[in-house]
């Protein structure tokens, strides 16, 4: 089946996007302006309003389709995969793929995890919390397929196993991002999150 091609406004509005995540990414929420996204789209401002309410509303739309990409990255990502650990391995990969192939991405969350973010984007708030609970439950029932499997320890709690996992896929993200220096092995890195989540790193 041929996929329909996007009319004019689709396209408008994600040139509209494209050109608000280079800026939000490399000025900030604040300091980028309207006037520059529409130049950089080569639209009018006022074709803007057409599309976003806002700055808030553009920025949460930004931040929103980057995380649809990212969920469909990651299911691509997973279509060859079999089991638990495969599967994990497989998220793991796929986030640090996502976010080192484009800093841009990277840079826009980073600018998320202030203790303001809250109360600057109190629309986006909602939205994105409930992409990170369906991330975490999607973690949780691989991990619980895992037991099952008896491929991961059963006398472990999932939600402690799920945490730890998350939190070493954003830091090995975080890292590969922040270092412009380091080579970038998404199937290393993952494998070695992997390692450290099933094995530990004791020797013994």
């Amino acid at each position: 089946m041929i996929a329909a091609k996007p009319n004019n406004r689709e396209l408008k509005r994600g040139r509209i996007l494209a050109a608000a995540l280079k800026l939000f990414a490399r000025k900030g929420f604040e300091a980028a302006a309207l006037e520059e996204v529409a130049r950089s789209a080569r639209l009018a401002k006022g074709t803007l309003y057409l599309y976003f309410k806002d700055k808030e509303d553009l920025y949460a739309q930004v931040v929103l389709d980057v995380l649809d990409r990212l969920e469909a990255f990651i299911a691509e990502c997973l279509l060859s995969t079999q089991g638990a650990v495969d599967k994990l391995q497989g998220v793991a990969r796929g986030h640090i793929l996502f976010f080192t192939g484009n800093r841009d991405y990277f840079r826009l969350f980073s600018s998320l995890l202030t203790t303001e973010a809250p109360l600057v984007h109190r629309r986006l708030m909602s939205p994105l919390l409930e992409k990170r609970r369906r991330l975490e439950a999607f973690v949780h029932e691989l991990v619980e397929e895992g037991k099952r499997e008896g491929t991961i320890r059963a006398d472990l709690g999932t939600p402690d196993i799920a945490h730890s996992f998350i939190g070493m896929i954003n830091q090995s993200v975080g890292r590969l991002c922040w270092d412009n220096e380091l080579p970038v092995d998404a199937e290393q890195s993952a494998a070695a999150v992997m390692t450290i989540l099933l094995t530990g790193v004791s020797s013994r």
